[in-house]
């Protein structure tokens, strides 16, 4: 019996030093795990201090914002005012072919006297052309509203003006236009000479149309003489290779237009037959 006590008692040391050496081992587990919990604390405050101060931050920002989004309206305010201040002596004419003049301030000046409005280059303070697509406007400034007033309130006779009585498109002598009534027919006969220059072409062709536009019977309208262009392969013989231009193709814009045809090769579309033969 004695000896069964002894064994016993050595299996239950046994057992005590194992269960001492799990709670040593669990001791130090929930030890690391605290220092983990701890770090992990400790992160988070670090992290939700960094997040407080973004907030601040955004929260700064966004002010920020709202107070340049308002400045920018008061600009854009102050802006539109003084715009409005200095286009209160300002008007903007639009229509007159560049072409037609070399000098911004005689385009005020023609247009005023077309007008009955008593305008002197005096009271112009400043005129130039506006930079848009197409054909330019002017805008001039005069330096008392009185002449400014006087020009616009006389806009309404514009309706009884033509433009090119004012503006003479043609000032090389390359466009001759005659319209008379031939048994009770208003026809209108054009004949023009094209500059050979391709820069001069395209001028040339602005002003052949602002012309038809203002000056002919378009409904019954006849154009001849020399375009210094062929249309088409076939109307060419000689020199270079043929290949269309952009004068070649704004003329043919122009004929569909004002719905002309090249009655020749609308009468004879094979014909090849030429008033030159370039030897090049």
């Amino acid at each position: 019996m004695l000896v069964d006590i002894q064994i016993n008692t050595a299996t239950i040391l046994r057992e005590n030093k194992t269960i001492r050496s799990e709670m040593t081992d669990l001791k130090r587990t929930i030890q690391h795990q605290t220092d983990d919990i701890t770090a992990l604390k400790s992160s988070l405050e670090h992290i939700t201090k960094q997040y407080n101060e973004v907030e601040r931050g955004l929260v700064a920002a966004r002010k920020k914002i709202q107070e340049q989004e308002e400045e920018i309206g008061e600009l854009y305010d102050l802006q539109d005012k003084l715009e409005q201040y200095t286009r209160k002596n300002s008007i903007e004419i639009h229509g007159v072919p560049e072409c037609a003049y070399t000098e911004t301030e005689d385009v005020v000046l023609k247009l005023a006297e077309a007008l009955d409005v008593s305008v002197e280059p005096k009271d112009i303070e400043i005129c130039h052309k506006l930079n848009r697509k197409g054909n330019k406007p002017i805008i001039v400034k005069f330096i008392s509203h009185k002449v400014k007033t006087n020009l616009y309130r006389a806009r309404a006779k514009l309706k009884n003006v033509r433009v090119s009585n004012i503006f003479p498109h043609d000032k090389a002598g390359r466009i001759v236009l005659i319209t008379w009534v031939l048994n009770s027919l208003k026809l209108s006969l054009v004949n023009i000479y094209a500059p050979n220059s391709q820069s001069e072409q395209l001028d040339f062709l602005q002003n052949l149309n602002n012309c038809l536009i203002d000056k002919s019977e378009i409904s019954t309208l006849i154009v001849g003489g020399d375009w210094n262009c062929t249309l088409s392969k076939i109307d060419k013989i000689g020199g270079t290779i043929w290949k269309p231009t952009n004068y070649r193709n704004l003329i043919l814009t122009t004929m569909d237009a004002f719905d002309l045809v090249d009655i020749q090769r609308l009468r004879h579309p094979r014909l090849r037959k030429y008033s030159y033969d370039s030897k090049c």
